[in-house]
């Protein structure tokens, strides 16, 4: 006999809970001995589920005494998230590849397993091609703990406790296995139970494994798509990589949408220790159907794997596996450790890598590598478990040390310096942080980063490896280029290691200040000084001015000094330090040690003055003794050294000017060396007898010379000068214009300007009389001016200083001149050198015409017609002009000027200002002892006779429009002295310039005092002053203009002693300084205004200030103009108010004087004040109908603001914020106003609500109020029921009574239903039955005897409506008529008629108490089964006897007779199902009321009860007994409620309720129902 057949004999028809602990020992043992030999049909595979489910079912009840909750609580660990073991929602997957990889193949090199998503069924089928499920498998995959796998010394595999298949419980509902023979369910709420599934059984080849998970199929494969199809995890959590046997794994949906991994393998070629494979590829290919079109994506990993092959000794698998083990007892036991590194390509996709023991756990790595170590694993299979860092740990953990640094030395070898990107940081462990579950590992210092810094692994220029304390790196802030090449230049004890990554977290020696170091080694002779300078160089080196002065003194020879002199940044930075020390007197300690010396003087000749050179170079030349040292050099070379000064020996004049210019860029001498000759030699052309041509030519020839004496940097300074002159792009038609304006016209024509654009070139025409020599002379000069040679009253010109024209090349690279018989251009490179134009066929021309070509890139500046009516406004002689598409003529009267530009005239007032300047030093000042200058000057002043844009200030004219504007609404023109630019005046010691801003306020003075009579208060608009504080005193400031400057006179002193402020009196106007007229605020204007002038009430016309509504106060505050006493505004105020309140300027001006009255107004007339304003309709209120206004008088605690409201209620006004702001309502009163909001609305109708109810008044009244305010909404409006609530209102009954009786609610449908006056006088009328509804009274159904006040017999109709049969609509009935009846108002005789007796009995009235149901639970039913078997082999048996009459008795087992006592059944009954805290009192199981236990009866479940058991009884009612009973005797009612009880399955709930009949329930403890079903199931059969 087999051992499935003995277990199948001994076992087969036992009920599991009939097996012991010895027995299921037994069956246990047997079941784990039954070999795959036994399992050749579909019958024995069935028999061995059948046993081991079986046993699994005893085991199960069992785990129950652990607790009611074991089952669910391991259901709950082996589940995702945190209370189970699994972070990983995924884990399952793993577990399921483990078991997979686990199993036996025919042929190791075909495992591949493929797991199919069915997303209609929500199924996923795993099909693998092993050799089949063992009994042992069977067995082991429905238990936990069972130590199934690892226990031999010849296999590895990866499984070990039994739990993890269980993870897929949690996303499954349901597990079908079909393997071999075997074909069985595990479900989900007890998953080591197998439910055989043989129907339609076929015998499979291999395993396929069926997964149900509900909902979740196609969430599942997107979650593995989204986790696993990327290089990250396809590295870090692949569940392929270390596994023993699977190459291949495969996901798929359908032939379009699947996933397969794959990880290449070598052969297993015999290796002792160490094995290293290349070019091994990782790598998972995606295919998708998206869109309608298929997608394919595969990613790839390259990488190297190492593979150590250990042996773990006896003592160390004992430690694992325990003492009685017999892995490893022999030889120990052999085992792999893995480590895969990715090629540095895929280092930035894959990141840091992970620790897998087979299967990846949740332990990350510092670094881009994997690696696959057996350490025992916890309980989620995520975590190292170091078994209290037992010898098994301990082994593994050096046998990975070992490998790791196996792996570094090897793979440095392959990546060279890229081996810094594998490495961890010195102070940071191999392993990542992770909850403190990676202690075990990050406390050993073998997996620290120092340990591996220590391995020679670091790949240097000299092409050796060393330990990471011989190396250094160059710092990255250094940017060293060509590094190899600096590091030869420099001598260095460690090898230079060129890391591809910042390498401070290694603790690697870095190397700073490299060039500081190469520098100071260049400044000694050497052979490598020249090769390191000229590496300085290639990387652009700027030698820094710290770093230099740190090695002074420098001595050094001529020839290291030519040297140094071939490389032009040390030259320039040297020169650039020695310069300006220079400036500060002091010299830079760089000395020539040798060389031939001469005195400087000896290199020019007579004309040459050292006085003439700039001071600083004086000074310095002294130190030397003026000595120098010519070089073979450039004309501008120079360098200043400590005891000698070395120039260019190619043009030691052009050096030396270069050097005077560098020391002192201000002082001319640079210049007046080469200018002095060059400007002789013009005078003579000029004046002499030579043709144009030839003068243009010798022009030409001078102004190259000059341009060469000034050597590059100075010509280039005029160039800036140029450049930074014209930064405004419209600048240059201003120098156009001003040309053309100073030009000489004949009389006879109208002066005449044109200017038009060809693509990119400006032509510019203009009617003028033709350049002269001296004309073009001065604009191609360089700081000489012929055109003021005279500044005098025939020959007002403009132009100054010789720069304004070149401005023009600031955009401009070509201007081409014809004028006259004179054609020649001047180019943005040589401004100063005209270059004749020789074509035969350019004749004289009549007048000037330019062509300006303009750079690329520049373009013609947009004009608006206010541009064009700035430039246009201030000229002299131009009377018609064309600007590109504008087309302007000028026309001037006496004392306007009329600008048409286009179809629209400006027309301008003018004013002149004539003075004369008298002070000779000014004059002499001005003329620069080369002009002449004449004393009498005019200012002129254009006041615009039309409105200007808002913020639009004029230009303050100089001639032309400089950048000052001018902030009040007038145009000036004054004779200002300009900077170089000519945009801005000079502000710095100039005594004209002072003169003209005195004479501009002047002029303005008289402007203003021009046009008062007409403007009156407008003038205004011609002064500005702005309030300023100096300290704490506050001052008006003078910003006329923009400009600093130009504000800082005392205008308005000179205004305070002029007449200049209007009053109502037209012909007075106020002197400031007097204070004879005052400030009146608008409001009394308004009235002012509005009455005629004998009605003034007694005011002078000439004490009001007369002003326009415009915004002048600053002006009359910096005059310090006084407002009106109060005394004399407030009578008006007070008499017009009301008057004029409907006016909206007048409104506002009120309530902006008011407000400032109460803050100012003297304290002891404030009351009086207070009380007359208040007294005033002036305050804007919402009217009752929306959107309406009224004025009322102040009102206390009446007037609120009410956000989004525009309406007034009854008892209160809502302020028109609209009109008068709740904040300067307040100001003005001196008063808070409250805003109304909900709340306080709901608190003030309340309080006011409250008021009533308790007034006093008769309740008729306040109840006539209340349902009144109730229908018109204001009581739910305002929240008012709690209120009313807690007052107890008057309410009307249905009788029509008002009273203050409570009363009850009856439904609609119920509504007029009763008629007797007991109920009518306590319901609610129908007038207030909502109401009352909304105050909660209680419905009327639910009322006690206690809420009655009612003494009077009860009537028949009375009883009757209290019983209201069948429906019995007072759910408190039998209390009701119980307590009439005590209380004597009830008759027997109603009792006995309506079979109401009951109630004259008992104590107790149960129906307004509340218990809890008894509840028991069933317990362990292995033990309850024994108890009533044992109850079972000694029944008690009813007889029936004859004594004197028939009666039961009880018959033993061994037939002895004895009295059926039945009250010991009653009360083990009525005890079980009492209350706790009511011992009197009794459960009906049917209605589950508590009742007195004399109106509880106990009736047996079965009709005839053959056998007395006190547990077939159950506890009911009178009423409830008697519908029972009638139920009992239906045999088909009682046999399918027997039925029920048997098939009811009992868990965890303490109390069941089993049906009867068509709705009626029998309530049970479940232990009681426990107990029912035993007894009924072990009763004879012949007895049932």
């Amino acid at each position: 006999m087999t051992t499935l057949q003995q277990l199948q004999s001994d076992y087969g028809k036992v009920d599991c809970r009939d097996l012991g602990s010895r027995k299921l020992e037994q069956l246990r043992d047997g079941l784990k001995e039954v070999v795959s030999a036994e399992i050749v049909t579909a019958d024995s595979g069935r028999e061995f589920i059948e046993l081991l489910k079986k046993f699994r079912k005893a085991v199960a009840e069992n785990d129950k005494l652990h607790g009611d909750n074991y089952p669910q609580l391991l259901n709950s660990l082996l589940s995702v998230g945190e209370d189970g073991l699994y972070s990983n929602s995924l884990r399952f997957i793993f577990e399921l590849i483990q078991n997979v990889d686990d199993c036996d193949y025919k042929d190791s090199s075909d495992c591949k397993l493929d797991m199919r998503f069915d997303f209609e069924n929500d199924e996923i089928i795993l099909t693998y091609n092993e050799i089949g499920f063992t009994p042992f498998n069977v067995f082991a995959i429905t238990g936990i703990a069972e130590a199934a796998k690892n226990v031999s010394s010849e296999k590895n595999q990866i499984g070990e406790k039994g739990i993890g298949f269980k993870s897929v419980f949690g996303v499954a509902n349901k597990v079908w296995i079909r393997s071999g023979w075997f074909s069985f369910e595990l479900h989900k709420e007890n998953f080591t139970i197998p439910v055989p599934i043989y129907k339609n059984f076929e015998f499979c080849n291999g395993t396929q494994m069926t997964l149900y998970v509900p909902g979740k199929a196609k969430q599942i494969y997107k979650e593995i798509k989204g986790q696993y199809c990327k290089r990250d995890a396809l590295f870090s959590r692949n569940p392929l990589l270390f596994l023993n046997k699977l190459t291949s794994l495969k996901f798929y949906f359908d032939t379009f949408r699947s996933m397969e991994f794959h990880v290449s393998r070598t052969e297993n070629e015999d290796f002792e220790t160490f094995k290293i494979e290349r070019d091994i590829d990782i790598s998972v290919d995606l295919r998708d159907y998206e869109n309608g079109s298929e997608v394919k994506v595969r990613e790839i990993i390259h990488c190297t794997r190492y593979t150590y092959y250990v042996t773990f000794s006896k003592m160390a698998c004992r430690a694992r596996y325990g003492e009685k083990t017999q892995v490893g007892q022999e030889n120990g036991k052999a085992m792999i450790l893995s480590v895969v590194v990715p090629d540095t390509d895929y280092i930035t996709t894959v990141g840091n890598g992970a620790l897998y023991s087979f299967l990846p756990t949740q332990l990350k790595l510092n670094v881009p590598i994997v690696c696959h170590v057996p350490f025992k694993l916890d309980a989620s299979r995520e975590f190292v478990d170091p078994q209290d860092n037992n010898l098994w740990f301990k082994e593994a953990s050096n046998y990975l040390s070992e490998l790791i640094e196996k792996v570094y030395l090897d793979y440095c070898h392959k990546v060279k310096e890229n081996i810094v990107r594998y490495l961890p940081d010195k102070n940071k462990s191999l392993f990542a942080i992770n909850n403190g579950k990676e202690e075990c590992l990050t406390e050993q210092k073998c997996f620290n980063g120092a340990h591996y810094l220590d391995l020679p692994i670091f790949y240097t220029v000299d092409n050796n490896y060393k330990k990471s304390d011989e190396i250094f790196c160059f710092s990255e802030s250094e940017n060293i280029d060509e590094p190899e090449k600096v590091y030869r230049l420099m001598e260095n004890q460690n090898s230079l290691f060129l890391s591809p990554i910042p390498v401070g977290r290694f603790s690697i020696k870095i190397a700073t200040g490299i060039k500081r170091q190469m520098f100071k080694q260049a400044l000694n002779p050497g052979i490598k000084s020249s090769a390191i300078l000229d590496y300085l160089d290639s990387v652009n080196y700027d030698y820094p001015e710290n770093l230099i002065r740190e090695f002074e003194p420098i001595n050094i020879t001529q020839a290291q000094l030519e040297n140094i002199i071939k490389h032009k940044r040390l030259l320039k930075a040297l020169r650039t330090i020695s310069s300006n020390d220079i400036k500060n007197n002091k010299r830079f300690k760089l000395e020539i040690t040798d060389g031939n010396f001469q005195a400087i003087s000896d290199l020019f000749d007579d004309e040459f003055e050292m006085s003439d050179i700039p001071e600083a170079a004086k000074k310095y030349l002294s130190y030397c003794n003026n000595k120098c040292l010519c070089l073979d050099e450039k004309d501008d070379f120079f360098l200043p050294c400590h005891n000698v000064l070395l120039l260019s020996a190619n043009n030691p004049l052009s050096s030396f000017a270069s050097f005077c210019y560098v020391i002192d860029e201000k002082d001319t001498f640079s210049i007046l060396i080469k200018m002095r000759e060059a400007s002789k030699e013009l005078d003579h052309y000029e004046n002499g007898d030579c043709s144009d041509e030839e003068y243009l030519r010798r022009l030409c020839n001078i102004r190259k010379i000059i341009k060469e004496s000034l050597g590059k940097d100075g010509y280039r300074s005029y160039l800036d000068i140029i450049l930074k002159s014209g930064t405004d792009r419209s600048r240059f038609i201003q120098e156009l214009l001003q040309n053309a304006d100073d030009c000489l016209y004949d009389q006879e024509v109208t002066p005449t300007f044109s200017l038009s654009i060809n693509e990119n070139t400006i032509i510019t025409e203009y009617n003028e009389t033709g350049f002269t020599r001296a004309n073009i002379r001065s604009i191609t000069a360089i700081g000489e001016s012929t055109k003021n040679k005279l500044l005098s009253n025939n020959n007002k010109s403009i132009g100054e200083k010789g720069v304004g024209f070149k401005t023009i090349f600031a955009i401009s690279s070509k201007i081409t001149i014809h004028s006259g018989n004179y054609h020649f251009s001047l180019s943005d490179k040589e401004p100063t050198i005209p270059r004749v134009i020789n074509d035969a066929g350019v004749d004289s021309v009549s007048g000037t015409k330019m062509e300006i070509e303009l750079k690329g890139g520049e373009a013609f500046p947009t004009y608006k017609e206010k541009d064009i009516l700035e430039l246009c406004l201030c000229l002299r002689n131009l009377k018609k002009l064309t600007i590109g598409n504008h087309n302007v003529t000028i026309n001037d009267t006496d004392d306007k000027r009329t600008i048409t530009i286009g179809s629209r005239n400006y027309v301008f007032k003018c004013f002149h200002h004539d003075f004369t300047i008298v002070d000779e030093a000014t004059l002499e000042e001005r003329m620069n002892w080369s002009r002449v200058i004449s004393a009498d000057q005019q200012i002129v002043f254009f006041v615009p006779e039309f409105s200007i844009e808002k913020n639009y200030y004029f230009p303050l004219y100089c001639g032309l429009p400089t950048k000052h504007k001018i902030r009040i609404p007038i145009a000036i023109v004054a004779p200002f002295s300009l900077t170089t630019s000519r945009e801005e005046i000079e502000t710095e010691g100039s005594k004209w310039n002072n003169i003209i801003r005195r004479e501009i306020y002047a002029g303005l003075i008289d402007v203003i005092d021009s046009l008062k009579k007409d403007e009156r208060s407008k003038v205004f608009r011609f002064l500005r002053f702005i309030p300023r504080f100096q300290g704490a005193v506050r001052v008006y400031v003078n910003e006329t203009f923009d400009n600093r400057y130009l504000n800082e006179y005392d205008f308005l002193a000179q205004l305070q002693r002029k007449e200049i402020i209007p009053t109502y009196n037209n012909d007075v106007f106020a002197v400031p300084i007097q204070h004879t007229a005052y400030r009146f605020p608008e409001a009394a204007i308004y009235i002012i205004r509005k009455l005629s002038l004998s009605k003034y009430e007694g005011i002078d016309s000439s004490s009001v200030i007369d002003k326009e509504t415009g915004d002048y106060d600053s002006v009359l505050n910096a005059f310090a103009c006084e407002d009106a006493k109060y005394s004399t505004v407030l009578p008006i105020i007070f008499k017009y108010a009301e008057r004029f309140i409907r006016d909206e300027g007048f409104r506002t001006a009120l309530y902006e004087y008011l407000e400032k009255a109460n803050n100012e107004f003297i304290v002891q007339t404030h009351d009086e004040y207070i009380y007359k304003i208040k007294d005033l309709k002036i305050i804007p209120v919402y009217g009752i109908e929306s959107g309406a206004t009224e004025y009322i008088s102040w009102k206390e605690d009446s007037i609120f603001v009410k956000p989004s409201s525009t309406r007034s209620e009854d008892n209160y006004y809502v302020l028109n914020e609209k009109l008068l702001p709740k904040s300067k309502c307040e100001k003005i009163y001196s008063a808070n106003i409250n805003e109304m909001s909900i709340e306080y609305e709901h608190s003030r109708y309340n309080a006011m609500l409250k008021e009533i109810i308790n007034s006093g008044k008769d309740i008729t009244s306040i109840y006539k109020y209340i349902i009144a305010e109730y229908k018109a909404g204001r009581l739910t409006k305002n929240d008012s029921f709690g209120l009313l609530r807690a007052n107890h209102v008057p309410l009307k009954n249905a009788l029509g009574q008002i009273t203050m009786n409570k009363l009850f609610t009856c439904e609609q449908e119920k509504q007029g239903y009763f008629t007797t006056k007991l109920l009518m006088e306590i319901t609610v009328h129908e007038e207030c039955r909502s109401l009352a509804m909304d105050l909660c009274y209680q419905p009327l159904n639910e009322i006690h005897y206690d809420d009655l006040r009612y003494y009077e017999e009860l009537t028949q109709d009375e009883v009757e409506e209290l019983l209201d049969d069948p429906d019995h609509y007072f759910i408190n009935y039998e209390e009701l008529l119980r307590n009439f009846y005590r209380a004597g108002l009830l008759s027997d005789a109603l009792l006995q008629e309506y079979n109401l007796e009951y109630l004259s009995y008992g104590g107790y009235d149960t129906a307004s108490y509340s218990f809890e149901f008894p509840s028991e639970q069933a317990g362990n039913r292995v033990f309850l089964a024994k108890h009533i078997r044992k109850l079972w082999k000694a029944p008690a048996k009813i007889i029936t006897v004859e004594e004197m009459k028939k009666v039961q008795k009880i018959k033993t087992h061994d037939n002895q007779i004895k009295p059926y006592d039945r009250k010991y059944s009653r009360e083990s009954m009525l005890n079980r199902y009492a209350p706790e805290e009511r011992s009197d009192l009794c459960f009906c199981q049917m209605c589950l009321v508590a009742k007195n236990k004399n109106y509880i009866e106990v009736n047996n479940i079965e009709n005839t009860p053959e056998y007395f058991f006190s547990e077939l009884r159950i506890t009911l009612c009178l009423e409830c007994s008697k519908k029972f009973e009638a139920l009992r005797h239906n045999d088909s009612i009682r046999k399918a409620f027997i039925e029920r009880i048997l098939d009811y399955d009992i868990y965890d709930e303490s109390t069941v309720k089993i049906s009867i009949g068509s709705g009626d329930t029998i309530t049970f403890t479940a232990k009681h129902l426990a107990e029912i079903q035993e007894i009924l199931k072990q009763k004879p059969k012949s007895h049932k």
